[in-house]
């Protein structure tokens, strides 16, 4: 039994209770009772007021809650309803008064002055009207009169007579009624009205009596629009606002008798199990095969076979490197139906427009020339790319390929040019994608014993290290050596920086790098690091498991020593093979091909720099000002370290050089010497002994340094003062008012002791280095990878004092590997995944999304000739064409595709692009009787969908309910005292002085919002049974979702979430909505009872909305971003109705600041 207004804990069997309730709601929704039914019905209302007890009648909880209502009871079914009718007829009225004010404060010309027009209703001044008619009737009587004149009037004459007649008539009664309101106003001065209202006792009469009195006002004031009628208008409006707030502070909520609740379904358990053979999404499958014995714990592997490019002397334009896969693989990269493009690229973009970076839509991104091979050896050709939306290059069917490089033209050597104009490689003509497949160095470049060389963004390898590699094609797709893996995903490398970078790094969904590295190796992988090839993306650390104590990682605030846990990242479900996983401590991903940023983000999986608190709070932490990476104002040494910073006398950063003749040292780091403080130039060094600690690799007794923090805003010597810096020499010397000095006994007081909560901890971390690619590598890449690999980790050697514990050797692991020697054992061939070349898919996007922004159906054409067996160029076309027989040949051949990618649709994604199609061709076969056979027929699946979907909904909304309920905060818990681990509170405030926090219990909301997601599934399978027929059951599930979302509110007695509102409105508009279901059609009292608690729980939500805009009005949560239909951001106010205001379109970046209600410059 669900949660509802006014019952508390029952002692009685819910069984019980839900069998009488369901046969009372089969006898209230029928058309006619006989007496023995009636009888029945009364004797079962009695039944369940004895089981429920009038001293459980009373509500309690979220309504008896001071914030919302001062309630200490009930209301029966017809007092309650007529309450709120009196309620929606006096909120109602408050708007007519409001409207006639606001009319009347509209600007009033000469002519309204002079009492011709009024503005008060938008009626004219009533003697004006009058001689309108008056002379509108005297033009009537003389027409009529010139009729009848005629001896022997025509048909259309006659019909002529008769119509001026029934007009006279009309406006007779019109001069009539103008009359008696002129006469009616004539002896009654506006000075004569009070301007308070006698209300006496609350009732519909005393409503209607005092409406009276307003609508006389308003009537007088349109005789004669006057200031002092406005003026009691305005009374009157402010009288009428305060009665409705003491009427609504003393609604009553209705008693349980006024309700009727579902109950359990006997169809729900069965249905429940039925719905695991539904997906939540779409999982795709990447198998890998072990090419190599594993003999004495060596691999042996057949001849390793790479890419080779194109030799320069001998390209072609026909030269391009093969890299396929397949529809079913890549259609999660694409939107299940059509909307706005920029926010399809924002979601779904290519590799060229990544929607996470060109937020500005006036910002016009640039793009560097594209190298494919990016990594050659000399003598190989290239393919060179060059995507534009310059205005200067559009419409040109050649530009010039920038740099040193040349290419062939007719056989002749020529300067470099990329060409759109669908030759030398280029796939479309007029694109803005300029492609050349035969581009070369123009000369060979010299090394000077350099491993390799950057040329424009081109790395070029010593030729000298050609064979210097031991590498093995390991599996399908995989190739390794001793530094690591090289594993071609094929499309989804190319969405690494994308909005759907998630399917590519995020080990919870179906990544096919995951895939792959869990299927190679047992559980021993401690890292993964990611990086490919091709482009650039930002660097950054996922934190997977935490098992280390007493390092500065999720403590509990009070100093106490937190147990190890997994982050949010996992929500302790298992990754894509289905294991937990908790020996994988990291992800990396490093973003370049160079991997320049291992170091940091290594340290960055090892070291406690987030949320410290030590040695003092806020500014005073060695985690200021980010809490995650190690200020620049300590002696401590890592390489998460900023520069030194000062703050002026506003508190804004103030940035400090060393200038040394003609040298400005820029990043400086403060160091103790002699027993005092001086500045040098930031460098490579040793990260101090006391993370060495931390990362397990020094004992405590070997870390003997005192470490020192100076708290800004720091003070100098032989330093002088500009407006935007601070100007040292390098005989300097720094202070502070506040330095913090501390040793690891002090580190250890605050933390606790370094202990390992996992097992057995390890001597050595497994990395997994990997790099991964769009197609198959070549030896110059692997060859470049594999010396960058071993450069980082001798760098880290060197920053660790030589005491680093790392492990890169993949063939090594995989020689030791038990999953490796039980995969089924291959021969080599090359792999291709499907038909469907890898390099025209971002082609085919860029052709979709261009036609859908100019309108151009030779756009989406030349996608469909692209690619023929993705539906999405398809659903462009159709949604451009007028003529409807067209738009349905369009859909039906995008569902025909669908279809063949996903043969059921048995999957969220798969059921999404059933809807989208098979909703529109129903709509367009019903409005023009295409084929009523095939209409009903796709109906019929849609419906079927819609159950699957909302039988899914309740199984996950379910789950997720029993998961958050052990996890949310207890909201009487001091912050201070909760175990991290089960709740998880953020600060939402917008302001980081200390003392001003306002914490959020997240898990609550997350809680709440599982309630409502369960009601919109019991709502969805409440539909599906509508439409077919079975009313009362979907009136059961209609109720379900009512009590699902009353059992939501239920866990937030005290309004602490913002999830609470939306819960209530969404009640108003369930209930608004059963006042016109199918089961109670015709039911007045029924009909009527809904409608009023529906206007009761929208004034609920009012009401809460007034302490909720006092609470968030400062906070993070206060509104929120959204795009409209054209693609533009403006920020929305939840709560307290502050304008929407959209994101400055003057190139620049911005940020909102929610505080003030502005766009703040960044």
């Amino acid at each position: 039994m669900l949660f509802s207004l006014c019952s508390s804990e029952d002692p009685f069997s819910e069984d019980e209770l839900s069998d009488v309730e369901n046969r009372i709601l089969e006898l209230e929704v029928q058309e006619d009772l006989s007496p023995e039914e009636r009888q029945e019905l009364e004797d079962l209302e009695g039944e369940r007021q004895e089981i429920l007890k009038e001293d459980d009648e009373i509500t309690s909880g979220f309504l008896g809650g001071p914030y919302v209502l001062d309630i200490s009871g009930c209301l029966d079914a017809n007092t309650f309803t007529n309450n709120m009718e009196i309620f929606a007829e006096t909120s109602g009225w408050e708007m007519h008064v409001l409207n006639s004010i606001n009319q009347r404060k509209q600007p009033i010309s000469d002519e309204e002055r002079e009492g011709i027009i009024s503005t008060a209703s938008g009626g004219g001044n009533l003697e004006e009207e009058r001689e309108r008619i008056q002379d509108e009737l005297e033009g009537i009587d003389f027409e009529i009169d010139e009729l009848r004149a005629v001896e022997q009037p025509d048909e259309g004459q006659l019909e002529r007579i008769d119509t001026l007649t029934k007009r006279k008539s009309d406006l007779n009664n019109e001069i009539q009624t103008i009359e008696n309101s002129i006469n009616d106003g004539s002896d009654i001065n506006i000075k004569n009205f009070k301007k308070s209202i006698d209300w006496g006792i609350l009732s519909l009469d005393s409503v209607r009596n005092a409406r009276e009195t307003v609508e006389q006002v308003i009537a007088i004031d349109r005789l004669s629009p006057t200031p002092e009628g406005l003026e009691y208008l305005e009374s009157y409006h402010d009288d009428i606002k305060q009665q409705l707030s003491f009427f609504q502070v003393n609604l009553l909520p209705p008693c349980k008798s006024v309700e009727t609740f579902g109950g359990d379904l006997e169809t729900e358990d069965s249905n429940l199990a039925n719905s695991q053979n539904f997906s939540i999404e779409y999982e795709r499958i990447f198998e890998t095969s072990r090419y190599c014995e594993v003999i004495n714990n060596k691999l042996d592997c057949p001849e390793t076979q790479l890419y080779v490019p194109e030799d320069s002397s001998s390209c072609s334009d026909s030269s391009f490197i093969a890299s396929y896969t397949s529809e079913e693989q890549v259609d999660i990269f694409f939107p299940t139906s059509i909307y706005n493009t920029r926010w399809m690229r924002h979601s779904f973009g290519t590799k060229w427009l990544n929607g996470t970076k060109d937020y500005n839509i006036l910002k016009e991104p640039t793009y560097k020339p594209e190298f494919d091979p990016p990594i050659i050896f000399p003598g190989e050709s290239i393919k060179g790319t060059i995507f534009t939306k310059n205005s200067g290059d559009l419409g040109k069917s050649r530009i010039v390929f920038p740099g040193p490089f040349s290419t062939f033209q007719n056989g002749n050597r020529t300067t470099a040019y990329v060409y759109d104009d669908a030759s030398n490689g280029d796939k479309v003509s007029g694109d803005g994608i300029f492609t050349n497949n035969c581009i070369f160095l123009s000369n060979t470049p010299t090394f000077n014993n350099e491993k390799h060389i950057d040329i424009g963004g081109l790395i070029v390898v010593n030729p000298g290290l050609k064979g210097s590699v031991e590498i093995k094609n390991v599996g399908s797709n995989v190739v390794a050596t001793d530094t690591g893996l090289f594993i071609d995903i094929g499309y989804d490398a190319t969405q690494f920086e994308n909005n759907n970078n998630p399917l590519v790094y995020n080990p919870n969904s179906d990544a096919q790098v995951y895939q792959r590295i869990f299927s190679l190796f047992d559980d021993n992988i401690n890292i993964i690091s990611l990086n490919r090839t091709i482009g650039e993306s930002q660097p950054h650390m996922m934190r997977l498991a935490d098992h280390v104590r007493g390092t500065g990682f999720y403590y509990r605030k009070d100093g106490s020593v937190a147990p190890a846990q997994q982050t949010d990242i996992k929500d302790g479900e298992a990754y894509i093979d289905g294991k937990l996983h908790l020996e994988l401590q990291a992800v990396l991903m490093l973003g370049s091909k160079s991997m320049d940023a291992f170091i940091h983000e290594f340290e960055h999986s090892i070291f406690g720099m987030t949320g410290t608190e030590f040695p003092g709070k806020q500014w005073e932490s060695l985690d200021y000002p980010d809490g995650a990476h190690l200020t620049g104002n300590t002696t401590l040494v890592n390489s998460l370290q900023g520069c030194t910073q000062t703050v002026d006398d506003e508190g804004l950063p103030k940035s400090i050089v060393i200038v040394n003749g003609t040298e400005e040292y820029k990043c400086l780091k403060i160091i103790e010497e002699n027993g005092k403080f001086k500045l040098i130039p930031r460098e490579v060094e040793q990260i101090s002994d006391l993370f060495l600690y931390n990362a397990g690799v020094l004992d405590k007794k070997d870390v003997t340094d005192t470490y020192h923090l100076l708290v800004s805003p720091l003070k100098f010597s032989n330093c002088g003062e500009l407006p935007s810096k601070i100007v040292c020499t390098q005989k300097n010397e720094v202070t502070s008012d506040k330095i913090y000095s501390f040793n690891i006994d002090d580190w250890i007081d605050f933390y606790g002791p370094r202990t390992y909560a996992y097992g057995q901890e390890p001597e050595v971390l497994n990395i997994a280095m990997t790099t991964f690619s769009s197609r198959p590598f070549t030896e110059a890449e692997i060859t470049y990878t594999h010396n960058m690999r071993k450069q980082r980790i001798e760098e880290l050697d060197k920053w660790w004092s030589g005491l680093s514990n790392v492990n890169i050797d993949a063939l090594d692991m995989l020689a030791n590997s038990a999953s490796y020697a039980e995969m089924k054992k291959d021969e080599y061939r090359p792999t291709a995944a499907g038909n469907l070349l890898v390099d025209n898919i971002d082609i085919y996007k860029e052709l979709f999304y261009q036609g859908l922004e100019s309108n151009s159906n030779k756009l989406l054409e030349d996608a469909v000739n692209l690619i023929p067996g993705l539906p999405n160029a398809y659903m462009g076309l159709a949604s451009l064409e007028d003529d409807p027989i067209k738009k349905y040949e369009y859909l039906s051949t995008a569902f025909g595709i669908v279809q063949n990618i996903y043969p059921e649709p048995n999957s969220f994604r798969a059921s999404d692009l059933y809807s989208t199609l098979l909703e529109e061709m129903v709509k367009i076969n019903t409005e023009n009787d295409i084929d009523e056979n095939l209409r009903e027929e796709q109906q019929d699946i849609l419906d079927d969908i819609s159950e699957s979907i909302g039988w899914q909904g309740i199984s996950l909304g379910l789950r997720a309910i029993d998961e958050y309920k052990s996890l949310y905060c207890k909201a009487d818990i001091e912050q201070f005292k909760v175990n991290r681990s089960d709740c998880k509170l953020t600060n939402i405030s917008v302001s980081n002085k200390p003392g001003q926090e306002i914490w959020y219990d997240e898990n609550l909301d997350y809680l709440l919002s599982a309630y409502g997601g369960l009601a919109s599934s019991y709502e969805t399978i409440g539909r599906t049974l509508e439409d077919d027929g079975a009313s009362i059951k979907s009136l059961q599930f209609f109720l379900k979702a009512i009590d699902a979302r009353k059992e939501g509110i239920s866990f937030d007695p005290k309004a602490s979430t913002s999830r609470l509102k939306f819960l209530l409105r969404d009640i108003a508009y369930a209930y608004d909505a059963l006042a016109s279901h199918s089961a109670i059609d015709s039911k007045e009292e029924k009909i009527r009872q809904y409608r009023a608690l529906g206007t009761y729980y929208f004034e609920l939500e009012k009401k809460l909305n007034v302490k909720m805009c006092k609470f968030y009005a400062g906070t993070l949560y206060a509104g929120g971003y959204i795009g409209d239909e054209d693609g533009k951001v403006y920020v929305a106010d939840y709560y307290c109705g502050r304008p929407s205001l959209y994101e400055p379109e003057d190139g620049k970046e911005y940020d909102f600041d929610f505080l003030n209600w502005e766009w703040i410059e960044q």
